[in-house]
């Protein structure tokens, strides 16, 4: 066939085979995939990267002392940007002045947050 070969060609004329096959050649076929697939089960079931995942954690997570103090404040500090900076005002904004008022904000302050951030969450 050289370059002319398709794959296509190939497999019709293989389903053409298979539509002529008696019933007896096609036992012994389908005996011969029942084996495979008890050899290719129990390969499967002991290679160590087939081990089924840990699903994730879908329940709420535990929040940080900073996670606290972002909730507590973002209200407030977006409308103090809101009103300051008028039509510039964007979103990173509020982060950044988070960031820089958190690292500002005294231990005792943050102990707070800390505390908070112990609590289980049920």
């Amino acid at each position: 066939m050289g370059a002319a070969f398709k794959n296509p060609a190939v497999m019709t004329a293989l389903g053409a085979e298979w539509k002529v096959l008696g019933e007896s050649d096609k036992a012994r076929f389908a005996a011969l995939a029942v084996a495979d697939k008890e050899r290719y089960d129990a390969a499967v079931a002991t290679n160590p990267a087939n081990k089924p995942k840990k699903k994730a954690r879908t329940g709420p997570k535990k929040l940080s002392a900073y996670m606290h103090f972002g909730a507590e404040r973002r209200p407030s500090l977006t409308a103090e940007l809101k009103a300051s900076m008028g039509a510039a005002f964007k979103n990173p904004a509020v982060m950044t002045a988070l960031g820089a008022e958190w690292k500002a904000l005294g231990e005792s302050d943050k102990a707070r947050f800390a505390a908070l951030a112990l609590v289980p969450v049920e």
